[in-house]
């Protein structure tokens, strides 16, 4: 709770940091070989016989049934799309997903096919590279696909701070959103404009309004944009969602509002930017604390009272 700490600055609340943090894997190889014995026979398997590995047999297609035939062409198409996304080849990107998922069934694609496709998309929204969203636009699936971390495409292209993205993804198809504006993450259930607030990305915020986002949205740990854009101190983000209409006190966890939050920062522009725009000077919190009481525990010798006095009551 913000009247508990020593007033320094902190994150959402039961947020880890692995969720500002892409997952990524150790490289190849590290360590080395494993040593061998003085001078032990490698074993049969492991001399070098000077010749390439045998590549496996391809499918004999004149024994496969109709079913593994289709499911061999759908893993076909995922490898070929995988590899177009990786090279930008947007004509490409749009060509094999239609007909991956718009001319054939994407229930056949496996967990791998989905993994080989997650990871390309994923570092197309991280680098901003809006022609490949433009030619998926129309390829729902694998738009909404989640890394481990709960996030899709546009939470990605969210904390990048990439708005051209998102305004390619929620461009609607056929009369018909592709991705939903208020799509949860699955760790922390927050929106888009959460992670866009908390990083104070103003365009993609801007983007994400005007198409309809939910700026009042709870995350799992109960914190709004603003409370997020508030404990960062992102003033142009605050300004945003007041002008938003954003519900300056909705009360998240341990019943702090946006102005607690504020005080307990000792942030006196925002302080002063919620109070103008209507803040609850008066509610408490779970500690039965006012925001100028918060404000007052934190840091009573910083502002005379009279400047206090004026600070929280507009």
């Amino acid at each position: 709770m913000v009247t508990s700490g020593d007033g320094s600055r902190k994150d959402d609340p039961g947020t880890s940091g692995s969720d500002q943090k892409d997952h990524t894997e150790a490289p190849d190889g590290v360590g080395g070989p494993k040593p061998t014995d003085g001078d032990a026979e490698p074993p049969e398997d492991d001399k070098d016989t000077g010749t390439e590995t045998p590549t496996p047999p391809k499918p004999d297609v004149a024994t496969m049934t109709p079913e593994e035939l289709k499911q061999l062409e759908v893993k076909d198409l995922v490898q070929r799309l995988a590899a177009a996304i990786r090279n930008r080849d947007e004509e490409l990107v749009r060509s094999y997903g239609e007909e991956l998922f718009l001319t054939r069934d994407d229930r056949l694609l496996d967990p791998d096919d989905w993994i080989a496709l997650q990871d390309p998309i994923l570092a197309a929204a991280r680098e901003g590279h809006i022609g490949t969203f433009r030619a998926l636009a129309g390829c729902r699936p694998p738009l909404l696909r989640q890394d481990v971390q709960g996030r899709t495409a546009i939470h990605i292209a969210a904390m990048n701070d990439s708005a051209a993205i998102i305004e390619a993804l929620l461009k609607p198809v056929n009369g018909k959103s592709v991705v939903n504006v208020d799509e949860l993450s699955g760790n922390t259930r927050r929106t888009p404009l959460h992670f866009a607030a908390e990083n104070g990305s103003v365009g993609v915020m801007e983007v994400l309004i005007r198409e309809g986002a939910n700026v009042n949205a709870l995350s799992g740990a109960d914190a709004t944009p603003l409370m997020l854009a508030v404990s960062k101190g992102h003033r142009p983000a605050i300004e945003i969602l007041i002008r938003a209409n954003a519900d300056l006190n909705v009360v998240g966890k341990d019943r702090d509002t946006a102005l607690h939050i504020a005080a307990a920062e000792g942030d006196e522009r925002a302080v002063e930017l919620l109070v103008r725009a209507g803040a609850d000077t008066t509610v408490r919190n779970r500690d039965r604390r006012t925001p100028r009481e918060v404000w007052e525990d934190h840091f009573h010798t910083h502002v005379p009272r009279d400047e206090l006095d004026k600070l929280f009551n507009g």
